[in-house]
Protein backbone atom coordinates (compact mmCIF):
# COMPACT_ATOMS: atom_id res chain seq x y z
CA UNK A 1 0.00 0.00 0.00
CA UNK A 2 1.14 3.54 -0.77
CA UNK A 3 0.65 6.15 1.92
CA UNK A 4 -0.67 9.56 0.98
CA UNK A 5 -1.18 12.86 2.68
CA UNK A 6 -4.28 13.61 0.59
CA UNK A 7 -7.08 14.95 2.77
CA UNK A 8 -10.39 15.61 0.91
CA UNK A 9 -11.48 17.97 3.68
CA UNK A 10 -8.88 20.47 2.47
CA UNK A 11 -10.29 20.51 -1.07
CA UNK A 12 -12.28 23.52 -2.31
CA UNK A 13 -15.24 21.34 -3.32
CA UNK A 14 -15.46 19.94 0.22
CA UNK A 15 -15.27 23.34 1.89
CA UNK A 16 -17.86 24.86 -0.50
CA UNK A 17 -20.25 21.95 -0.01
CA UNK A 18 -20.02 22.21 3.78
CA UNK A 19 -20.53 25.98 3.57
CA UNK A 20 -23.67 25.53 1.39
CA UNK A 21 -25.22 22.29 2.73
CA UNK A 22 -28.57 22.86 1.01
CA UNK A 23 -27.14 23.19 -2.51
CA UNK A 24 -25.09 21.34 -5.05
CA UNK A 25 -21.95 23.43 -5.51
CA UNK A 26 -19.46 23.64 -8.37
CA UNK A 27 -15.77 24.45 -8.30
CA UNK A 28 -13.96 26.63 -10.83
CA UNK A 29 -12.10 24.63 -13.51
CA UNK A 30 -8.80 23.18 -12.31
CA UNK A 31 -6.21 20.55 -13.19
CA UNK A 32 -7.04 17.23 -11.53
CA UNK A 33 -4.44 15.87 -9.10
CA UNK A 34 -4.69 12.23 -10.17
CA UNK A 35 -4.90 12.59 -13.97
CA UNK A 36 -3.66 15.11 -16.59
CA UNK A 37 -7.12 16.59 -17.21
CA UNK A 38 -8.93 19.85 -16.54
CA UNK A 39 -12.45 19.75 -15.21
CA UNK A 40 -15.04 20.72 -12.61
CA UNK A 41 -16.10 19.13 -9.33
CA UNK A 42 -19.76 19.07 -8.27
CA UNK A 43 -20.31 18.37 -4.57
CA UNK A 44 -23.16 17.92 -2.08
CA UNK A 45 -22.82 17.86 1.73
CA UNK A 46 -24.34 15.10 3.87
CA UNK A 47 -24.78 14.72 7.62
CA UNK A 48 -24.73 11.69 9.89
CA UNK A 49 -22.65 10.34 12.79
CA UNK A 50 -19.82 12.06 10.96
CA UNK A 51 -20.27 14.97 8.56
CA UNK A 52 -18.91 14.92 5.04
CA UNK A 53 -19.52 15.63 1.38
CA UNK A 54 -19.70 13.59 -1.80
CA UNK A 55 -18.20 14.82 -5.06
CA UNK A 56 -18.27 13.90 -8.73
CA UNK A 57 -15.96 15.23 -11.47
CA UNK A 58 -16.71 16.30 -15.07
CA UNK A 59 -13.81 16.99 -17.41
CA UNK A 60 -14.02 20.02 -19.70
CA UNK A 61 -13.31 17.97 -22.81
CA UNK A 62 -16.22 15.64 -21.96
CA UNK A 63 -18.55 18.62 -21.47
CA UNK A 64 -17.29 20.06 -24.76
CA UNK A 65 -18.03 16.80 -26.55
CA UNK A 66 -21.57 16.98 -25.22
CA UNK A 67 -21.96 20.58 -26.43
CA UNK A 68 -20.73 19.60 -29.87
CA UNK A 69 -23.45 16.97 -30.06
CA UNK A 70 -26.03 19.68 -29.32
CA UNK A 71 -25.10 21.81 -32.37
CA UNK A 72 -27.01 21.24 -35.64
CA UNK A 73 -23.88 22.16 -37.64
CA UNK A 74 -20.55 23.98 -37.45
CA UNK A 75 -22.19 27.38 -38.19
CA UNK A 76 -23.66 27.38 -34.68
CA UNK A 77 -21.63 28.64 -31.70
CA UNK A 78 -22.35 27.20 -28.29
CA UNK A 79 -20.07 28.08 -25.36
CA UNK A 80 -20.23 27.90 -21.57
CA UNK A 81 -18.06 30.19 -19.41
CA UNK A 82 -18.01 31.46 -15.80
CA UNK A 83 -17.93 34.93 -14.26
CA UNK A 84 -14.11 34.91 -14.43
CA UNK A 85 -14.41 34.40 -18.21
CA UNK A 86 -12.94 30.90 -17.88
CA UNK A 87 -14.11 28.65 -20.68
CA UNK A 88 -16.04 25.65 -19.34
CA UNK A 89 -17.21 24.10 -22.58
CA UNK A 90 -16.89 24.58 -26.35
CA UNK A 91 -17.66 22.38 -29.35
CA UNK A 92 -13.93 21.96 -29.91
CA UNK A 93 -12.42 20.28 -26.77
CA UNK A 94 -8.96 21.64 -27.66
CA UNK A 95 -10.23 25.20 -27.16
CA UNK A 96 -11.03 24.78 -23.44
CA UNK A 97 -7.51 23.80 -22.29
CA UNK A 98 -4.22 25.66 -22.57
CA UNK A 99 -1.21 23.41 -23.04
CA UNK A 100 2.44 24.33 -22.66
CA UNK A 101 5.56 22.20 -22.67
CA UNK A 102 5.70 18.53 -23.62
CA UNK A 103 6.30 15.11 -22.09
CA UNK A 104 6.99 15.29 -18.35
CA UNK A 105 7.05 19.10 -18.62
CA UNK A 106 3.51 19.31 -20.04
CA UNK A 107 1.41 21.86 -18.16
CA UNK A 108 -2.36 22.27 -18.40
CA UNK A 109 -4.56 25.26 -17.50
CA UNK A 110 -8.17 26.31 -18.18
CA UNK A 111 -8.53 28.59 -21.23
CA UNK A 112 -10.48 31.84 -21.21
CA UNK A 113 -13.32 32.63 -23.54
CA UNK A 114 -11.48 35.82 -24.55
CA UNK A 115 -8.71 33.62 -26.01
CA UNK A 116 -11.03 32.51 -28.84
CA UNK A 117 -10.37 34.25 -32.17
CA UNK A 118 -13.86 33.62 -33.62
CA UNK A 119 -15.23 37.10 -34.65
CA UNK A 120 -18.82 36.08 -33.91
CA UNK A 121 -17.84 35.07 -30.38
CA UNK A 122 -15.76 38.23 -29.91
CA UNK A 123 -18.66 40.55 -30.91
CA UNK A 124 -21.04 38.68 -28.63
CA UNK A 125 -18.55 39.05 -25.77
CA UNK A 126 -18.25 42.78 -26.41
CA UNK A 127 -22.05 43.10 -26.07
CA UNK A 128 -21.86 41.04 -22.89
CA UNK A 129 -19.05 43.21 -21.48
CA UNK A 130 -21.08 46.38 -22.09
CA UNK A 131 -24.45 45.33 -20.73
CA UNK A 132 -24.19 41.85 -19.27
CA UNK A 133 -26.38 38.93 -20.40
CA UNK A 134 -28.80 39.64 -23.28
CA UNK A 135 -31.68 37.76 -24.79
CA UNK A 136 -31.26 38.33 -28.54
CA UNK A 137 -28.91 40.50 -30.58
CA UNK A 138 -27.78 40.52 -34.20
CA UNK A 139 -24.19 40.29 -35.37
CA UNK A 140 -23.15 41.19 -38.93
CA UNK A 141 -20.25 39.16 -40.29
CA UNK A 142 -19.73 39.90 -44.01
CA UNK A 143 -22.83 38.83 -45.91
CA UNK A 144 -24.21 36.75 -43.01
CA UNK A 145 -26.26 37.95 -40.04
CA UNK A 146 -26.12 35.95 -36.81
CA UNK A 147 -28.56 35.87 -33.92
CA UNK A 148 -26.79 35.68 -30.57
CA UNK A 149 -27.74 35.40 -26.90
CA UNK A 150 -25.87 35.14 -23.60
CA UNK A 151 -27.93 33.54 -20.82
CA UNK A 152 -27.05 33.68 -17.11
CA UNK A 153 -27.31 30.83 -14.60
CA UNK A 154 -26.47 31.31 -10.90
CA UNK A 155 -26.47 28.70 -8.09
CA UNK A 156 -24.71 28.50 -4.69
CA UNK A 157 -22.47 31.46 -5.50
CA UNK A 158 -21.17 30.19 -8.89
CA UNK A 159 -22.28 32.18 -11.97
CA UNK A 160 -22.24 30.48 -15.37
CA UNK A 161 -23.07 31.92 -18.80
CA UNK A 162 -24.16 30.24 -22.01
CA UNK A 163 -23.33 31.90 -25.31
CA UNK A 164 -25.29 30.74 -28.31
CA UNK A 165 -25.10 32.16 -31.87
CA UNK A 166 -26.50 30.87 -35.20
CA UNK A 167 -27.13 32.22 -38.72
CA UNK A 168 -30.43 34.10 -38.97
CA UNK A 169 -31.08 32.42 -42.31
CA UNK A 170 -31.71 29.15 -40.46
CA UNK A 171 -34.50 30.76 -38.46
CA UNK A 172 -36.38 32.49 -41.30
CA UNK A 173 -39.87 31.49 -42.44
CA UNK A 174 -41.62 28.91 -40.27
CA UNK A 175 -38.57 28.71 -38.01
CA UNK A 176 -38.45 32.42 -37.21
CA UNK A 177 -40.14 31.89 -33.85
CA UNK A 178 -37.76 29.11 -32.89
CA UNK A 179 -34.81 31.42 -32.16
CA UNK A 180 -35.60 31.60 -28.47
CA UNK A 181 -36.67 27.96 -28.15
CA UNK A 182 -33.39 26.78 -29.67
CA UNK A 183 -31.65 28.09 -26.60
CA UNK A 184 -33.28 25.51 -24.33
CA UNK A 185 -30.92 22.62 -25.11
CA UNK A 186 -27.96 24.74 -24.14
CA UNK A 187 -29.59 25.93 -20.95
CA UNK A 188 -30.56 22.39 -20.03
CA UNK A 189 -26.88 21.33 -20.09
CA UNK A 190 -26.41 22.74 -16.61
CA UNK A 191 -30.02 22.80 -15.43
CA UNK A 192 -30.55 19.08 -16.06
CA UNK A 193 -27.21 18.31 -14.46
CA UNK A 194 -28.37 19.66 -11.10
CA UNK A 195 -31.14 17.13 -10.29
CA UNK A 196 -28.97 14.33 -11.65
CA UNK A 197 -26.14 15.29 -9.34
CA UNK A 198 -28.52 15.71 -6.39
CA UNK A 199 -29.94 12.26 -7.05
CA UNK A 200 -26.47 10.80 -7.37
CA UNK A 201 -25.37 12.55 -4.18
CA UNK A 202 -28.30 11.12 -2.24
CA UNK A 203 -27.79 7.68 -3.73
CA UNK A 204 -24.16 7.81 -2.56
CA UNK A 205 -24.57 9.73 0.70
CA UNK A 206 -27.15 7.39 2.27
CA UNK A 207 -24.95 4.27 2.30
CA UNK A 208 -21.90 6.42 3.08
CA UNK A 209 -23.69 7.75 6.17
CA UNK A 210 -24.38 4.19 7.28
CA UNK A 211 -20.80 3.18 6.50
CA UNK A 212 -19.50 6.07 8.60
CA UNK A 213 -21.53 4.66 11.50
CA UNK A 214 -20.08 1.22 10.80
CA UNK A 215 -16.57 2.68 10.81
CA UNK A 216 -17.19 4.05 14.31
CA UNK A 217 -18.38 0.61 15.44
CA UNK A 218 -15.24 -0.96 14.00
CA UNK A 219 -13.05 1.70 15.61
CA UNK A 220 -14.68 0.94 18.99
CA UNK A 221 -14.14 -2.78 18.23
CA UNK A 222 -17.84 -3.62 18.09
CA UNK A 223 -17.51 -6.36 15.48
CA UNK A 224 -20.40 -8.72 16.21
CA UNK A 225 -23.10 -7.53 13.78
CA UNK A 226 -22.47 -8.01 10.04
CA UNK A 227 -22.86 -5.11 7.58
CA UNK A 228 -26.14 -5.61 5.71
CA UNK A 229 -26.67 -2.97 3.01
CA UNK A 230 -26.15 -2.44 -0.69
CA UNK A 231 -26.06 0.38 -3.22
CA UNK A 232 -26.86 0.66 -6.93
CA UNK A 233 -23.60 2.58 -7.32
CA UNK A 234 -20.93 0.01 -8.17
CA UNK A 235 -18.10 1.85 -6.45
CA UNK A 236 -20.11 2.35 -3.25
CA UNK A 237 -21.16 -1.30 -3.31
CA UNK A 238 -17.50 -2.27 -3.62
CA UNK A 239 -16.75 -0.09 -0.58
CA UNK A 240 -19.54 -1.82 1.38
CA UNK A 241 -18.14 -5.24 0.46
CA UNK A 242 -14.60 -4.21 1.42
CA UNK A 243 -15.67 -2.82 4.79
CA UNK A 244 -17.76 -5.93 5.47
CA UNK A 245 -14.75 -8.13 4.74
CA UNK A 246 -12.54 -5.92 6.92
CA UNK A 247 -14.99 -6.17 9.83
CA UNK A 248 -15.15 -9.95 9.49
CA UNK A 249 -11.38 -10.23 9.21
CA UNK A 250 -10.85 -8.13 12.34
CA UNK A 251 -13.41 -10.23 14.17
CA UNK A 252 -11.62 -13.45 13.25
CA UNK A 253 -8.12 -11.99 13.76
CA UNK A 254 -9.03 -10.93 17.30
CA UNK A 255 -9.31 -14.61 18.16
CA UNK A 256 -5.55 -14.91 17.62
CA UNK A 257 -4.44 -11.48 18.87
CA UNK A 258 -5.48 -9.83 22.18
CA UNK A 259 -8.59 -7.74 21.48
CA UNK A 260 -7.33 -4.89 23.64
CA UNK A 261 -4.20 -4.74 21.49
CA UNK A 262 -6.14 -4.62 18.21
CA UNK A 263 -8.47 -1.98 19.68
CA UNK A 264 -5.47 0.06 20.81
CA UNK A 265 -3.92 -0.09 17.33
CA UNK A 266 -7.21 1.00 15.73
CA UNK A 267 -7.67 3.90 18.11
CA UNK A 268 -4.07 5.13 18.05
CA UNK A 269 -3.65 4.74 14.27
CA UNK A 270 0.00 4.13 15.10
CA UNK A 271 2.53 2.00 13.27
CA UNK A 272 3.34 -1.35 14.86
CA UNK A 273 7.07 -1.58 15.48
CA UNK A 274 9.41 -3.79 17.49
CA UNK A 275 10.20 -2.32 20.90
CA UNK A 276 8.78 -1.95 24.39
CA UNK A 277 8.48 0.21 27.48
CA UNK A 278 8.53 -0.29 31.23
CA UNK A 279 5.09 -0.77 32.77
CA UNK A 280 3.67 -1.91 36.12
CA UNK A 281 1.16 -4.73 35.60
CA UNK A 282 -0.52 -7.58 37.41
CA UNK A 283 -0.10 -11.06 35.95
CA UNK A 284 -2.11 -14.28 36.22
CA UNK A 285 -1.00 -17.83 35.47
CA UNK A 286 -3.31 -20.85 35.50
CA UNK A 287 -2.53 -24.54 35.18
CA UNK A 288 -4.51 -27.77 35.44
CA UNK A 289 -3.25 -30.21 38.06
CA UNK A 290 -2.09 -33.59 36.70
CA UNK A 291 -2.88 -32.54 33.15
CA UNK A 292 -0.35 -34.95 31.65
CA UNK A 293 -2.10 -37.92 33.27
CA UNK A 294 -5.52 -36.60 32.23
CA UNK A 295 -4.51 -36.04 28.61
CA UNK A 296 -2.92 -39.48 28.31
CA UNK A 297 -6.21 -41.19 29.14
CA UNK A 298 -8.43 -39.63 26.44
CA UNK A 299 -8.16 -39.19 22.69
CA UNK A 300 -6.66 -36.02 21.20
CA UNK A 301 -10.05 -35.16 19.66
CA UNK A 302 -11.87 -35.29 23.00
CA UNK A 303 -9.04 -33.44 24.70
CA UNK A 304 -9.36 -30.56 22.22
CA UNK A 305 -13.11 -30.38 22.88
CA UNK A 306 -12.52 -30.29 26.66
CA UNK A 307 -9.80 -27.64 26.32
CA UNK A 308 -11.96 -25.45 24.10
CA UNK A 309 -14.82 -25.61 26.59
CA UNK A 310 -12.44 -24.90 29.48
CA UNK A 311 -10.71 -21.98 27.74
CA UNK A 312 -14.02 -20.48 26.67
CA UNK A 313 -15.18 -20.36 30.30
CA UNK A 314 -12.02 -18.87 31.78
CA UNK A 315 -10.87 -16.58 28.96
CA UNK A 316 -14.27 -14.92 28.67
CA UNK A 317 -14.10 -14.00 32.38
CA UNK A 318 -10.57 -12.58 32.04
CA UNK A 319 -11.39 -10.45 28.99
CA UNK A 320 -14.60 -9.15 30.59
CA UNK A 321 -12.42 -7.93 33.46
CA UNK A 322 -10.24 -5.99 30.95
CA UNK A 323 -7.48 -8.57 31.05
CA UNK A 324 -5.20 -9.29 28.11
CA UNK A 325 -4.79 -13.01 27.41
CA UNK A 326 -1.23 -13.24 26.16
CA UNK A 327 -0.94 -16.89 25.22
CA UNK A 328 -1.89 -20.51 25.84
CA UNK A 329 0.85 -23.03 26.63
CA UNK A 330 -0.84 -26.41 26.63
CA UNK A 331 -3.62 -25.97 29.17
CA UNK A 332 -1.88 -22.98 30.79
CA UNK A 333 -3.29 -19.46 30.47
CA UNK A 334 -1.06 -16.40 30.83
CA UNK A 335 -2.87 -13.07 31.21
CA UNK A 336 -2.12 -9.60 32.53
CA UNK A 337 -3.76 -6.28 33.35
CA UNK A 338 -2.85 -2.61 32.76
CA UNK A 339 -1.44 -3.18 29.28
CA UNK A 340 -1.83 -2.32 26.51
CA UNK A 341 -4.72 -0.22 27.86
CA UNK A 342 -4.34 1.26 31.35
CA UNK A 343 -6.95 0.34 33.98
CA UNK A 344 -7.45 1.34 37.61
CA UNK A 345 -6.87 -1.07 40.51
CA UNK A 346 -5.35 -3.74 38.29
CA UNK A 347 -4.05 -5.74 41.29
CA UNK A 348 -7.61 -5.93 42.63
CA UNK A 349 -8.97 -6.87 39.19
CA UNK A 350 -6.48 -9.72 38.89
CA UNK A 351 -7.61 -11.11 42.25
CA UNK A 352 -11.29 -10.89 41.31
CA UNK A 353 -10.60 -12.57 37.98
CA UNK A 354 -8.68 -15.37 39.72
CA UNK A 355 -11.64 -15.99 42.05
CA UNK A 356 -14.08 -15.96 39.14
CA UNK A 357 -11.96 -18.39 37.13
CA UNK A 358 -11.58 -20.64 40.18
CA UNK A 359 -15.35 -20.87 40.68
CA UNK A 360 -15.93 -21.31 36.94
CA UNK A 361 -13.45 -24.20 36.92
CA UNK A 362 -15.23 -25.79 39.91
CA UNK A 363 -18.59 -25.35 38.16
CA UNK A 364 -17.29 -26.88 34.94
CA UNK A 365 -15.73 -29.81 36.81
CA UNK A 366 -19.05 -30.54 38.54
CA UNK A 367 -20.76 -30.65 35.14
CA UNK A 368 -18.09 -32.97 33.78
CA UNK A 369 -18.39 -35.32 36.77
CA UNK A 370 -22.14 -35.53 36.15
CA UNK A 371 -21.37 -36.58 32.57
CA UNK A 372 -18.84 -39.19 33.67
CA UNK A 373 -15.83 -37.12 32.62
CA UNK A 374 -12.66 -36.38 34.59
CA UNK A 375 -12.77 -33.04 36.47
CA UNK A 376 -10.00 -30.48 36.09
CA UNK A 377 -8.47 -28.89 39.15
CA UNK A 378 -7.04 -25.47 38.28
CA UNK A 379 -4.25 -23.72 40.18
CA UNK A 380 -3.58 -19.97 40.00
CA UNK A 381 -0.63 -17.65 40.58
CA UNK A 382 -1.05 -13.85 40.83
CA UNK A 383 1.74 -11.26 41.05
CA UNK A 384 2.32 -7.57 40.30
CA UNK A 385 5.45 -5.69 39.31
CA UNK A 386 7.39 -3.97 36.56
CA UNK A 387 7.70 -5.59 33.14
CA UNK A 388 8.79 -4.59 29.67
CA UNK A 389 5.66 -4.50 27.55
CA UNK A 390 5.72 -4.19 23.77
CA UNK A 391 6.36 -5.92 20.48
CA UNK A 392 8.95 -8.66 20.27
CA UNK A 393 10.03 -10.30 17.03
CA UNK A 394 11.14 -9.44 13.52
CA UNK A 395 9.98 -6.85 11.02
CA UNK A 396 7.37 -9.22 9.53
CA UNK A 397 6.38 -11.34 12.54
CA UNK A 398 5.67 -9.55 15.81
CA UNK A 399 4.35 -10.85 19.12
CA UNK A 400 2.90 -8.37 21.62
CA UNK A 401 3.82 -9.59 25.10
CA UNK A 402 5.30 -8.71 28.48
CA UNK A 403 8.66 -9.96 29.69
CA UNK A 404 10.65 -9.70 32.91
CA UNK A 405 11.12 -11.18 36.36
CA UNK A 406 7.51 -10.34 37.28
CA UNK A 407 6.29 -12.83 34.67
CA UNK A 408 8.62 -15.54 35.96
CA UNK A 409 7.47 -15.01 39.56
CA UNK A 410 3.81 -15.25 38.53
CA UNK A 411 4.55 -18.58 36.89
CA UNK A 412 6.49 -19.83 39.95
CA UNK A 413 3.65 -18.85 42.30
CA UNK A 414 1.26 -20.96 40.28
CA UNK A 415 3.68 -23.90 40.49
CA UNK A 416 4.08 -23.59 44.29
CA UNK A 417 0.39 -24.48 44.69
CA UNK A 418 1.37 -28.05 43.96
CA UNK A 419 3.80 -28.08 46.89
CA UNK A 420 1.53 -26.33 49.40
CA UNK A 421 -1.71 -27.98 48.31
CA UNK A 422 -3.36 -24.60 47.67
CA UNK A 423 -5.40 -23.28 44.74
CA UNK A 424 -4.67 -19.53 44.50
CA UNK A 425 -1.28 -18.20 45.59
CA UNK A 426 -0.39 -14.49 45.38
CA UNK A 427 2.71 -12.48 46.13
CA UNK A 428 3.22 -10.06 48.98
CA UNK A 429 2.91 -7.20 46.48
CA UNK A 430 -0.64 -8.30 45.67
CA UNK A 431 -1.57 -8.90 49.32
CA UNK A 432 -0.26 -5.49 50.39
CA UNK A 433 -2.23 -3.71 47.64
CA UNK A 434 -5.51 -5.58 48.21
CA UNK A 435 -5.63 -6.50 51.92
CA UNK A 436 -8.50 -4.08 52.57
CA UNK A 437 -10.82 -5.97 50.16
CA UNK A 438 -9.60 -9.56 50.23
CA UNK A 439 -8.73 -12.09 52.91
CA UNK A 440 -5.24 -13.54 52.55
CA UNK A 441 -3.53 -16.27 54.54
CA UNK A 442 0.22 -15.94 54.91
CA UNK A 443 1.74 -19.18 53.66
CA UNK A 444 5.51 -18.88 53.69
CA UNK A 445 8.69 -17.04 52.84
CA UNK A 446 10.28 -18.80 49.91
CA UNK A 447 12.72 -18.45 47.06
CA UNK A 448 11.37 -20.35 44.03
CA UNK A 449 13.89 -21.76 41.58
CA UNK A 450 14.83 -19.06 39.08
CA UNK A 451 13.50 -16.20 41.22
CA UNK A 452 15.82 -13.29 41.83
CA UNK A 453 14.74 -12.57 45.40
CA UNK A 454 12.66 -14.19 48.18
CA UNK A 455 8.87 -13.87 48.18
CA UNK A 456 6.23 -13.52 50.82
CA UNK A 457 3.56 -15.97 49.69
CA UNK A 458 -0.15 -15.69 50.51
CA UNK A 459 -3.23 -17.73 49.78
CA UNK A 460 -6.24 -15.82 48.43
CA UNK A 461 -9.37 -17.04 50.26
CA UNK A 462 -12.07 -14.57 49.21
CA UNK A 463 -13.49 -11.05 49.42
CA UNK A 464 -14.80 -9.21 52.45
CA UNK A 465 -17.59 -7.69 50.37
CA UNK A 466 -18.54 -8.86 46.91
CA UNK A 467 -20.52 -11.53 45.04
CA UNK A 468 -21.83 -14.17 47.41
CA UNK A 469 -19.80 -17.01 45.92
CA UNK A 470 -16.57 -15.04 46.55
CA UNK A 471 -17.34 -13.76 50.05
CA UNK A 472 -15.35 -15.12 52.96
CA UNK A 473 -17.15 -17.13 55.62
CA UNK A 474 -16.70 -16.99 59.40
CA UNK A 475 -14.82 -20.28 59.03
CA UNK A 476 -12.31 -18.60 56.69
CA UNK A 477 -11.80 -15.72 59.11
CA UNK A 478 -11.33 -18.10 62.08
CA UNK A 479 -8.84 -20.19 60.10
CA UNK A 480 -6.66 -17.14 59.33
CA UNK A 481 -6.73 -15.95 62.97
CA UNK A 482 -5.74 -19.39 64.27
CA UNK A 483 -3.07 -19.78 61.61
CA UNK A 484 -1.52 -16.40 62.38
CA UNK A 485 -1.19 -17.44 66.04
CA UNK A 486 0.47 -20.72 65.10
CA UNK A 487 2.78 -19.03 62.60
CA UNK A 488 3.88 -16.56 65.27
CA UNK A 489 5.02 -19.49 67.44
CA UNK A 490 6.77 -21.04 64.44
CA UNK A 491 8.58 -17.77 63.72
CA UNK A 492 9.89 -17.69 67.33
CA UNK A 493 11.94 -20.85 66.49
CA UNK A 494 10.88 -22.59 69.68
CA UNK A 495 10.38 -25.87 67.85
CA UNK A 496 8.83 -27.77 70.78
CA UNK A 497 6.20 -25.07 71.29
CA UNK A 498 5.75 -24.87 67.55
CA UNK A 499 5.16 -28.63 67.40
CA UNK A 500 2.48 -28.45 70.12
CA UNK A 501 0.84 -25.44 68.46
CA UNK A 502 0.80 -27.06 65.04
CA UNK A 503 -0.63 -30.36 66.35
CA UNK A 504 -3.33 -28.41 68.15
CA UNK A 505 -4.11 -26.51 64.92
CA UNK A 506 -4.35 -29.77 62.95
CA UNK A 507 -6.69 -31.15 65.59
CA UNK A 508 -9.03 -28.29 64.74
CA UNK A 509 -8.32 -28.33 60.98
CA UNK A 510 -7.29 -31.92 60.19
CA UNK A 511 -7.42 -31.50 56.40
CA UNK A 512 -5.23 -28.40 56.18
CA UNK A 513 -2.39 -29.25 53.79
CA UNK A 514 -0.24 -26.23 54.65
CA UNK A 515 -0.23 -27.14 58.35
CA UNK A 516 0.86 -30.70 57.50
CA UNK A 517 3.82 -29.32 55.55
CA UNK A 518 4.81 -27.15 58.52
CA UNK A 519 4.40 -30.07 60.94
CA UNK A 520 6.83 -32.11 58.85
CA UNK A 521 9.22 -29.16 58.67
CA UNK A 522 9.11 -28.57 62.44
CA UNK A 523 9.76 -32.27 63.07
CA UNK A 524 12.87 -32.07 60.89
CA UNK A 525 14.02 -28.96 62.73
CA UNK A 526 13.67 -30.79 66.06
CA UNK A 527 16.03 -33.48 64.74
CA UNK A 528 18.39 -31.07 62.99
CA UNK A 529 17.75 -27.41 63.86
CA UNK A 530 18.61 -24.81 61.22
CA UNK A 531 21.68 -22.68 61.75
CA UNK A 532 21.30 -19.44 63.75
CA UNK A 533 21.96 -17.54 60.52
CA UNK A 534 18.93 -19.13 58.80
CA UNK A 535 16.68 -16.36 57.46
CA UNK A 536 13.46 -18.39 57.50
CA UNK A 537 13.36 -18.60 53.70
CA UNK A 538 12.50 -21.92 52.07
CA UNK A 539 14.61 -22.35 48.95
CA UNK A 540 13.26 -24.54 46.16
CA UNK A 541 15.59 -26.38 43.83
CA UNK A 542 12.82 -27.51 41.45
CA UNK A 543 10.14 -25.60 39.61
Amino acid sequence: ATSTTYDPRLRDWYKSARANPENVVRTPPYVFAVSPEVGLSFAKAFDGPIQGAVSTDITLDRLSTFLRSMRPNDDHRLLVFDDEMRLLGAPDPDQVIKRSGAGNDLELAPAKVTDLEDPIVQQALQMFAQGGPFQLETIDIGDEVYLATVAHHDRAGSADYILYAAPRSEFEGTLAGAATRSLLPGLLVLLLASPAIVYLARMISRPLTELSHESELIRSFNLNDPIEMDSPVREVNALITSMSHMKGTLRETSKFVPKTLVKDILESEGRVEVGGKKQHVSVLFTEVADFSDISSKISAEKLMVHMSEYFDELVSLITKDDGTVDKFVGETIFAYWNAPLPIDNYERTACISALKCHHASERLSAQWIAKGRTPWKTRFGVHAGDVIVGNVGSSDRIDYTVIGDTVNIGSRLEGLNKFYGTRILVSGQIADACSDEFLFRHIDRSLPKGAGKPLEIYELLGMFDGPEEFQITPAHAALVVDWNNVYEVYASRDWFKALDAMEEFLGKYPDDGVAKIYLERITEFLIEPPSPEWDGIMRFKKK
